[in-house]
């Protein structure tokens, strides 16, 4: 990490993590983590699922919790992950279905501690990402300025959490644009600028479904779209797509 000894300690980093009838995509999720080039000792991950079919299980550095009753929206399982990690000083969006490249973490701390921002409202998210939405050619993984999208790609201050009063409790799927929206009135967004991209929206490579092809609906039908999925045992798993992408974009091999 190139911090400049900028911070005294590193800041604890908390990845927030709510998962649905996706049980592969999380398990990718948590191999993600894990793959991160960020000191152990000062992260962790808190993931939710509120489909009760998964078994609460525990890693080193996660931990799976398990309710049996829904929530309203997608906002409140956030606000819920957030309202349990009162020590964290950044807390990073963790999608289950997205990938995470092996210095994600490292790349936004890096610009906290330039902008001397760890301990005030401040958020982080990189101007350019990758997607593996192909594009008219049929290309794919491609990358593309995100500004006022890829809400994954996004972390943010304690203090800014506080500040914006959490997510915005809605059941629409803009949730995403108003949460960074409230950010963005607080203050500008910091920008990794690292090369390259760390962090890759997927589409339709994860074999599992996306919530943004079924629109502001999804959330009430999402029962009767999905199927249950039920696991007693989670644990980190690459899958081919993001070991093809690990290799391809950031030079890893991962297994």
């Amino acid at each position: 990490m190139g911090t400049g000894g900028a911070i005294v300690t590193l800041p604890f980093v908390v990845a927030l993590c709510p998962t649905y009838r996706r049980p592969d995509c999380l398990q990718n999720s948590i191999a993600c983590f894990d793959a991160q080039e960020y000191p152990a000792h000062r992260r962790y991950m808190l993931i939710l699922d509120d489909s009760g079919e998964l078994a609460p299980c525990s890693g080193s550095r996660w931990h799976l919790s398990v309710r049996k009753q829904r929530f309203h929206s997608l906002p409140q399982k956030y606000n819920w992950l957030a309202g349990l990690a009162g020590y964290a000083d950044v807390f990073f969006i963790w999608e289950d279905d997205d990938v995470f490249g092996p210095q994600h973490i490292c790349s936004h701390v890096d610009a906290y501690a330039k902008h001397h921002a760890i301990g005030t409202a401040a958020w982080c998210k990189p101007r350019f990402n990758w997607t593996t939405h192909p594009d008219a050619k049929g290309n794919s993984p491609n990358r593309e300025v995100s500004d006022g999208r890829m809400h994954s790609s996004v972390s943010f201050t304690k203090e800014m959490f506080g500040a914006v009063n959490g997510w915005p409790i809605t059941d629409g799927l803009n949730f995403d644009q108003q949460f960074m929206s409230l950010m963005g009135n607080v203050s500008k967004p910091l920008d990794p600028a690292i090369e390259p991209p760390q962090y890759v929206f997927r589409w339709q490579d994860t074999g599992h479904y996306h919530g943004q092809a079924y629109g502001d609906a999804f959330w009430a039908a999402a029962q009767e779209i999905t199927q249950p999925q039920y696991r007693d045992h989670i644990e980190p798993k690459f899958d081919h797509s993001t070991i093809r992408l690990y290799r391809e974009l950031f030079g890893k091999e991962v297994s």
